[in-house]
């Protein structure tokens, strides 16, 4: 019995299990953090590639396992800057990682347009158009393309599109004037407009307004009003002022009987007075209300061949405006026709006639001064340069009267 304890004792110590290094706990809160570290890093890449379609600096330091958006920028900021064959590799690498969305195509068709492969350049700017109505910068090269090859309907389609998605840009305005500086591309334009077009309709007629022809914008203005559209004509009304002022009377009377005039349109040539129901149009006389100056339009008997009567009385011991307007008389003689009845004693010195002509940016230059008779005729001329359109006032000095007829011939 001993010689067994004795036995068992001379083993030694008996060995003992293992203990685990990390505990079950400490091993699933690291794999959670490191979950977490990752998905944060995801989560800023993503981030900072969503930036970088805003700002350039942020796209060059988007890595690149996240750079989508990134790409795109960087490849738009290539081609600005010349370097078109960086631009194509970073268009190819965008559509290789973003193939569906259209603007990836349309970097990509204007790559191969910049370095010369025209076929590859059509097919991606094809499925670019297919897929996106809404990327401008495809429609963009729609429109440009659609005027290489003379088709003025796909440009003048995609530039209406422009237009009604609020693309108010250098780009497409530019492109606006290539399109509808040609009749083609005008009659194209046209035959696009139908349906609810308040949205854009105002705004357009705004940059019409500065940089088409006269007889353009009054083109336009007609296809509009068959189309339904509505526009702010409480803006336009000192607009259509204004381009008479710039030698655009055609344009601005299209604009206002088209699309403005609640009744009955006052044109270039008519000076008679009337009571303006509504805005002001581009001819219609205007009253400045001023101190010691009364104004008002005696509306004609109803049925009567004559002209509604303007009545004054100025109190103040200085001449007055009481009457302005647009006109587009032209170069050469003219007649005025006047009927003016003055039995107030204080009215001693003529109503004058001030006409001031315009230059063709909208600068005063000569002025003519005429004195007016109380009845009948007195002539005057305008000079051939710098006077495609006028501003005329009538001038009264201090007391009262009526003017019954007013005309230039």
């Amino acid at each position: 019995m001993a010689r067994t304890t004795e036995r068992r004792r001379s083993r030694g110590p008996v060995e003992q299990p293992a203990v685990a290094l990390v505990r079950p706990g400490v091993a699933a809160r690291v794999a959670w953090g490191l979950c977490a570290l990752a998905a944060a890093v995801v989560a800023v890449g993503v981030q900072l590639d969503r930036q970088a379609r805003e700002d350039l600096s942020v796209a060059r330091s988007v890595p690149a396992p996240f750079a989508g958006y990134a790409l795109e920028t960087l490849a738009r900021d290539a081609y600005r800057s010349g370097d078109n064959a960086r631009g194509l590799a970073l268009s190819e690498r965008l559509v290789a990682q973003r193939p569906v969305p259209a603007e990836s195509l349309g970097l990509l068709s204007n790559g191969y347009l910049a370095t010369g492969n025209e076929g590859k350049a059509l097919s991606a700017l094809l499925l670019s158009a297919e897929r996106g109505w809404r990327d401008r910068f495809t429609q963009h090269l729609m429109i440009s393309a659609g005027l290489q090859a003379g088709d003025y309907e796909v440009a003048a389609q995609r530039l209406i599109a422009l237009w009604r998605e609020g693309d108010r840009g250098e780009a497409t305005t530019g492109l606006s004037r290539a399109v509808l500086s040609q009749p083609e591309g005008l009659a194209a334009f046209e035959s696009q407009i139908g349906g609810d077009e308040q949205y854009w309709a105002t705004d357009f007629l705004f940059w019409a307004g500065d940089n088409l022809p006269g007889a353009t914008i009054a083109s336009l203005a007609g296809a509009l009003a068959d189309g339904g559209a509505k526009v702010g004509c409480s803006s336009l009304s000192p607009k259509t002022m204004q381009m008479v002022r710039y030698g655009k009377p055609d344009g601005a009377i299209g604009i206002w009987s088209a699309l403005c005039a609640a009744g009955e349109t006052t044109m270039a040539a008519d000076f008679g007075f009337h009571e303006v129901v509504g805005l002001d149009g581009p001819f219609d006389w205007r009253f400045p209300a001023q101190a010691g100056l009364e104004t008002w339009v005696e509306p004609a008997a109803r049925g009567a061949a004559g002209q509604a009567v303007l009545n004054y009385d100025n109190s103040e011991p200085i001449r007055k405006t009481i009457a302005t307007r647009g006109a587009a008389l032209a170069a050469g003689r003219h007649v005025v026709v006047t009927n003016i009845d003055r039995d107030d004693p204080r009215a001693s010195r003529p109503i004058v006639l001030h006409v001031r002509c315009y230059a063709p940016d909208g600068s005063y230059a000569a002025v003519q001064q005429v004195d007016l008779a109380r009845e009948g005729q007195v002539e005057f001329s305008l000079p051939e340069q710098n006077c495609a359109t006028q501003q005329v006032a009538l001038i009264a000095p201090r007391g009262g009267g009526r003017i019954v007829r007013f005309a230039i011939k």
